[in-house]
């Protein structure tokens, strides 16, 4: 049961990762968490400059890692930081080259979204944050059977959709990363929660 006394601190320090490729490994004291929530919201929750695209490659850099040869990863072949390819590849890609392809597929992934999602540009910057990891991750045509978490998205309903990811597959196929994307959504809840506002369309 998540609570904002020990999650939030959690989520604070994710949070702040995002926002300025710190990754997650801040430890924030408890007298500090109003301050940095401070931060928090003028970055990630608030202010619509955030580019969802920059927070999203660098989340997928952090979790895909860098491969510079193919390898396997339930039963198919990957390169760079994630990149789907052929298994009999040889390539060596350096990192610049591995970054490229990285945008391309984020760039993929965010069009199919706008295409495929009407309320997508609706949506706080943290709920695409989340739906672009997960396009990437399983691709878009997967991450759209995710129909009653997409739902909820769309109401804005931020707790049911959480427990949707929390209760799939998904989730225990990437354990740490559903739970970053939890996390983010659960962001979004208390600062609506604090805000006394919503997102519903």
């Amino acid at each position: 049961m998540r609570s904002s006394n020990t999650l939030g601190i959690a989520v604070v320090s994710m949070a702040l990762g995002l926002a300025f490729g710190l990754g997650y490994s801040l430890e924030i004291k408890p007298k500090d968490v109003i301050q940095e929530v401070t931060v928090i919201e003028q970055t990630i929750v608030v202010e619509q400059a955030v580019n969802v695209k920059e927070v999203s490659l660098d989340r997928a850099k952090q979790f895909e890692g860098y491969e510079a040869e193919v390898y396997e990863l339930r039963g198919k072949c990957h390169i760079g930081y994630g990149h789907l390819t052929d298994c009999s590849n040889g390539a060596n890609l350096d990192e610049v080259e591995a970054y490229k392809l990285l945008y391309e597929d984020m760039s993929v992934v965010e069009k199919e979204l706008k295409q495929s999602l009407s309320f997508y540009d609706k949506l706080p910057p943290n709920a695409k944050v989340v739906l672009m990891d997960m396009g990437l991750n399983m691709g878009v045509p997967s991450l759209l059977k995710f129909d009653k978490m997409l739902g909820n998205m769309e109401l804005g309903k931020w707790w049911d959709a959480m427990m949707e990811i929390e209760d799939s597959v998904y989730y225990t196929q990437v354990n740490s990363r559903a739970e970053s994307n939890i996390d983010l959504l659960f962001i979004i809840l208390e600062e609506e929660e604090a805000q006394n506002v919503s997102y519903m369309f």
